[in-house]
């Protein structure tokens, strides 16, 4: 099993969040598609490697989220 990292889970949260407040901020629809593409800009235009990594870990578990059945 995969050891939690809190801080790096919170900081990735934090990012998605951020991600879901400017898309309501340019009155852009809120679902997973818009996020994605986001957070891939995001990722694309920062200048530092941490702040890229944490988008490419924010996107990736965020495609992982999709495909788990809820229930």
């Amino acid at each position: 099993m995969k050891k939690a990292n809190k801080p790096r889970d919170q900081t990735i949260a934090i990012m998605i969040g951020s991600m879901v407040k400017k898309l309501i901020a340019q009155g852009q629809p809120v679902n997973r598609n818009n996020i994605l593409y986001e957070l891939e800009k995001a990722k694309t235009t920062s200048a530092g490697l941490p702040a890229k990594a944490m988008a490419h870990d924010a996107a990736e578990r965020l495609r992982k989220a999709g495909t788990k059945a809820v229930g």
